[in-house]
């Protein structure tokens, strides 16, 4: 795919050129990655009901709830409320944390451990998508003021504040680059917006199938793994 960085854990580029009127920038864009995006989002809902209903269950057995429903930055920087399958204990739940949790912390549940290494933890957030306040692809939906380490993400990253011009989504370019997990170096988060920006200045259909795709890949041969172990 032309002007689209090799798959892996590269090294991003320092910026990307964003010219008025090309990817998301455009209202038209936007409007076809929308119509694309909900039927699909429905349909993934209703094929995956079962699953979430097990799921659910299983995370339930400790008396908590099933979802962890989190206040994050969405398009403009303004406030969404973020579905996921509760991965943690209940009384280590914090709806406020600014750092990434690492899916092996002594906070994390045997289930959650499995839910946030296979990504299935994520799934809820289809109905963002329903909703309108996510879409299936796109830069992942942060805290406010999110930190690496104990640095602001928006003071290391200057290029932070172009990732909010699009809706988050629920995988994206950096996740299928191997820019995912807990952001523990300058580096990482760099390049992790680096890949945000670079969607945002190219995007399409196809990059959008071509990162579906390879996300499903990815979670196979999670639950592959994980079922050999």
């Amino acid at each position: 795919m032309a002007g689209i960085l090799p798959w892996g854990r590269n090294v991003a580029r320092g910026g990307v050129h964003v010219s008025l009127g090309s990817g998301l920038s455009s209202r038209r864009n936007r409007m076809l990655k929308t119509i694309a995006e909900w039927p699909a989002a429905l349909a993934l809902v209703l094929l995956a009901s079962p699953l979430l209903l097990v799921i659910a269950m299983l995370v339930r057995r400790d008396g908590g709830p099933a979802l962890f429903v989190q206040r994050r930055e969405g398009r403009h920087g303004q406030p969404i409320r973020v579905y996921k399958f509760r991965s943690m204990k209940v009384d280590a739940c914090n709806p406020n944390a600014r750092n990434s949790l690492d899916a092996h912390g002594a906070r994390v549940t045997p289930v959650g451990a499995v839910l946030r290494r296979t990504g299935l933890d994520e799934f809820p957030q289809l109905f963002n998508v329903l909703n309108g306040s996510m879409s299936l692809i796109g830069p992942r939906p942060h805290v406010y003021d999110m930190q690496v380490g104990t640095e602001l993400y928006t003071d290391l990253v200057p290029a932070y504040r172009n990732r909010l011009d699009v809706r988050p989504g629920i995988t994206g370019l950096a996740q299928v680059r191997g820019w995912c997990g807990a952001v523990e170096t300058t580096q990482h988060a760099i390049c992790r917006v680096a890949s945000d920006c670079e969607y945002i200045a190219r995007w399409s259909l196809w990059l959008d199938l071509r990162i579906a795709c390879k996300t499903f890949s990815i979670l196979v041969a999670h639950l592959i793994r994980r079922s050999a172990a």
